[in-house]
């Protein structure tokens, strides 16, 4: 997906990719990793093992990337009543990876604009 964001008169365009956290996947994230300016590394809230999945995927990351990129990492589905993860242990990892923080839906929307408000302001910073 590609995505155009204006950021204090800079107009960017994000090329998404959603790479799959599953095994299956494995083979081909490496591709995809190599030309990264940045990471989201995505977590569902109702489901522990995806928290503990993230560093794994983090450090699966930078074994195919040549240098440091900024990381963001989201609990997604803060709509769901059925929240097995608090918030303070997702602050705590992303203290940990040296990550930025933020809690999401993607299905009523709320804080995705800011996810990707935040995304482009880092990446104007990062690399100006």
């Amino acid at each position: 997906m590609a995505k155009e964001y204006s950021y204090e008169g800079r107009v960017l365009t994000l090329i998404i990719w959603d790479i799959a956290g599953q095994g299956l996947f494995s083979k081909v994230r490496d591709k995809y990793y190599a030309g990264a300016s940045m990471a989201v590394l995505v977590y569902d809230i109702t489901v522990r093992d995806t928290l503990t999945h993230t560093k794994a995927w983090l450090d699966d990351m930078k074994k195919s990337i040549r240098s440091t990129v900024p990381v963001f990492l989201v609990g997604n589905k803060i709509d769901l009543q059925t929240r097995m993860i608090r918030r303070e242990d997702g602050e705590q990892l992303a203290k940990e990876i040296k990550a930025k923080f933020i809690e999401t839906s993607a299905k009523t929307g709320e804080n995705v604009r800011k996810l990707f408000e935040e995304l482009v302001k880092l990446l104007v910073l990062e690399y100006s």
